[in-house]
């Protein structure tokens, strides 16, 4: 750990994303003593963890992700420019209630719709100011979109023994390239 990098420390292979598996995984997390005091949650808000977090480490913040967020607004039927994108960005990132103010009024003259969905959201999960501790301007699960993305497809995709072993060799390329840069 360290190093300016995010490192894995759990991962489980699991039939599908639900509330018990969530319930599964924290459950280990906790026993593992893996999770510092300061450990923050940021999710996609799958229904089936915030259930999970919310019965197994209520103390524990959880914020979720604004790329997320948007997406969700444009599921729902709401068209977003590039502008309203950015104004929803700003509004999440409001370091205190004024500016929320300012920017939610902006954020419901040009776009009512996504004002209105953001409102259904409890602000202490999304908006910086509200958030028990410092966010250094993250809004948004690029840490675990990136191991994700890191991940690949093809590893996610593959039968348990294969992915296994290629998350295996992927771990192993990994640590072998930082050998030689710290």
């Amino acid at each position: 750990m360290g190093h300016n990098s995010h490192d894995t420390v759990a991962v489980a292979v699991v039939p599908a994303e639900n509330h018990s598996n969530w319930e599964w995984f924290i459950g280990h997390l906790i026993k593992s003593e893996l999770m510092p005091t300061d450990t923050v949650i940021v999710s996609d808000r799958q229904k089936g963890l915030i259930k999970a977090c919310q019965q197994m480490c209520p103390h524990i913040p959880h914020r979720f992700c604004m790329r997320h967020i948007v997406a969700n607004i444009k599921a729902s039927g709401t068209y977003l420019t590039p502008e309203h994108e950015g104004a929803l960005y700003k509004l999440a990132r409001s370091d205190s209630q004024d500016t929320y103010d300012l920017q939610y009024n902006r954020v419901l003259k040009v776009n009512p719709g996504a004002a209105l969905y953001v409102d259904k959201i409890p602000k202490v999960n999304w908006v910086t100011f509200a958030f028990p501790r410092p966010t250094f301007d993250n809004v948004t699960s690029n840490l675990s979109e990136a191991a994700n993305s890191w991940l690949g497809e093809d590893l996610r995709s593959s039968d348990i023994v294969t992915l296994h072993f290629k998350y295996l060799m992927h771990m192993l390329k990994n640590i072998n390239a930082r050998r030689f840069v710290y």
